[in-house]
């Protein structure tokens, strides 16, 4: 359910006593939600879930081992089937 996208965060490191410093880049990791990668597609994660179970799971699972970007190239023309049938309803923000 958690995948870890790694924007980078710089960090300084010295070796040994009496060097100069040296500049490493390091991830610094976010973690994101297969339910809010889902929003991110403006799908419905609920209604994807109680429909269609299966493909739920499976795209969870899948979702776990790579990046999002690696995941929307890998399924991208099924997310389009599967936001037409489950788009998510956007909020206006008005009452």
């Amino acid at each position: 359910m958690y995948f870890a996208a790694f924007p980078t965060n710089l960090l300084l490191k010295n070796e040994l006593p009496g060097e100069h410093p040296i500049l490493y880049i390091a991830p610094k990791i976010t973690i994101m939600e297969f339910e809010e990668y889902l929003i991110t597609k403006k799908i419905d994660a609920e209604a994807f879930k109680r429909s269609d179970a299966a493909r739920f799971e499976e795209w969870m699972e899948l979702f776990k081992t790579m990046h999002p970007e690696s995941f929307t190239g890998h399924k991208k023309f099924l997310i389009n089937e599967i936001r037409r049938r489950y788009h998510l309803k956007e909020e206006t923000g008005q009452q």
